[in-house]
């Protein structure tokens, strides 16, 4: 297909114009024939005219180019969509993951903050009994005490008796 593109392009920039524009007009026609004229470009050198064949050639692949590329623009969409699509599957995972973690890790402060709050309550319950036995054994010491300072004490000896 590609060689005969460029056997075409090559051919139309060789040759001449393939068109019935430097053709006289019949006289029969009654209408004037087309301009003798050859169309120039702006450096003022006649313009090639491209043959129908390969404007039809041109056509036809751009044509078929369009078709492919469609096709193909077609086949990305769907990866696109499926691509997507999965990524928003993985996306919901980790939402649950996340949630999940989450989950986990405020059951587990949790359980950490009651242990750390039973063992302290344990531990002033400790102090506590400690320091009020402390102060039990204390207050009986200083009444002992107080009632040995203040106590009198009084012997009566019978007669002795040998």
């Amino acid at each position: 297909m590609m060689a005969k593109v460029s056997t075409l392009l090559h051919y139309a920039a060789s040759s001449r114009p393939v068109t019935n524009e430097l053709a006289p007009s019949s006289p029969d026609s009654g209408s004037p024939g087309p301009s003798r004229k050859r169309r120039r470009d702006e450096s003022g050198e006649p313009r090639p005219v491209i043959p129908k064949e390969l404007i039809e050639l041109f056509d036809s692949r751009i044509a078929d180019l369009e078709r492919e590329m469609a096709q193909k623009l077609k086949k990305l969409k769907g990866r696109v969509i499926e691509r997507l699509d999965k990524l928003r599957e993985d996306v919901d995972e980790l939402r649950e993951d996340v949630d999940e973690l989450r989950e986990d890790m405020a059951q587990q402060i949790n359980e950490e903050f009651y242990g750390i709050k039973a063992e302290l309550q344990e531990s002033i319950k400790a102090d506590l009994r400690e320091d009020m036995e402390d102060g039990i054994e204390q207050a009986a010491e200083r009444v002992v005490e107080e009632r040995l300072n203040s106590a009198t004490l009084t012997l009566e000896l019978g007669p002795r008796q040998l």
